[in-house]
């Protein structure tokens, strides 16, 4: 028991599901869950506003969650984790049912907790694209086991670049070789060897002109996509 109690301390977890009682504001819940940790009611309402503050519902925490956005939610769910100063957290699916603007704005604060304040993060999730931006490492499961683990290559902004085009790739390689971009097609997609900014703007220029839709545009050095891919096949 003292052992699982130790664990506890220091591990703290964000469920994907609804599961913050709606008739409490944000910073009363941070704060009884803080008790229920063994914290002194001073420490509990003062670990509580930071966390608060560090999530962006500092202006909102006495409101009741009834009242919450489905993001305020998803920032509430993630306060609670972090209030008894965990070691490590793992968030189950955080960005789930997020716009772009609240993804974008969770995943900055997923890489402040790790980069900034040394808390080990654990993400599980089905967007790729989440990973890249916010992991060091992935990890794939398939069917309950490990099947694959690899580092996430940085963004460098000027790698490799596949895309994935509606339509046939071939036309749309030609259509960028005659835009003076140098693109080749392997394995039905089309890779650009270098792409900086300026090139992915032709790219997209290109596509709009033709009438061709980009289904998918990945970092080619990195190729999450197909790791993952394969280790589910």
């Amino acid at each position: 028991a003292t052992q699982r109690s130790q664990i506890r301390s220091r591990v703290g977890y964000m469920p994907e599901h609804s599961c913050l009682p709606t008739d409490m504001s944000a910073q009363d819940l941070c704060i009884h869950l803080a008790r229920l940790r063994g914290l002194p009611r001073r420490d509990a309402l003062r670990r509580a506003s930071e966390v608060l503050f560090a999530v962006g519902l500092e202006e909102e925490r006495n409101r009741l969650v009834d009242t919450y956005s489905l993001g305020m939610r998803q920032r509430a769910k993630l306060a609670q984790a972090l209030v008894h100063g965990p070691d490590l957290v793992v968030l189950d699916e955080p960005t789930s049912g997020l716009d772009p603007a609240g993804r974008a704005e969770m995943l900055a604060i997923l890489r402040h907790l790790s980069r900034d304040l040394g808390i080990q993060v654990l993400l599980s999730s089905h967007v790729l694209e989440d990973i890249e931006r916010t992991c060091d490492e992935v990890v794939v499961l398939a069917s309950g086991r490990v099947s694959a683990q690899q580092e996430v290559a940085g963004r460098q902004g000027s790698g490799p670049v596949r895309i994935s085009v509606t339509g046939d790739p071939e036309v749309f390689a030609d259509l960028l070789r005659a835009d003076g971009l140098d693109a080749v097609v392997e394995a039905g997609r089309v890779l650009l060897p270098s792409a900086r900014r300026p090139e992915l703007r032709q790219v997209r220029d290109v596509a709009v002109s033709a009438g061709i839709g980009i289904t998918s545009l990945v970092d080619a050095a990195n190729a999450l996509e197909d790791a993952v891919v394969g280790a589910m096949a």
